[in-house]
């Protein structure tokens, strides 16, 4: 008998009164929560939604993109 035949009549009823067993063990409560919460942190990582930054963190990155610009227009006019 192979398995890609389907439904096989074997001759007898099958017994219903057997539970199902799990395939897997059951997550917890604690354990889908946590599940739950890194999903939804990677979800708004995604969706692009960004936190407002402070003024000092802004001045910060413009500063670095200013030597970052001024450092590249160095390397060029070397050239």
């Amino acid at each position: 008998m192979s398995l890609a035949s389907g439904a096989a009549n074997t001759g007898t009823f099958p017994n219903l009164n057997i539970p199902p067993q799990a395939a897997a063990p059951q997550l917890t409560e604690e354990e889908t929560q946590a599940k739950l919460s890194s999903l939804r942190r990677a979800q708004q990582a995604q969706s692009g939604k960004v936190t407002p930054e402070t003024p000092e963190e802004r001045r910060r990155r413009l500063k670095l993109l200013e030597d970052e610009q001024a450092e590249t227009l160095r390397l060029i006019e070397q050239n």
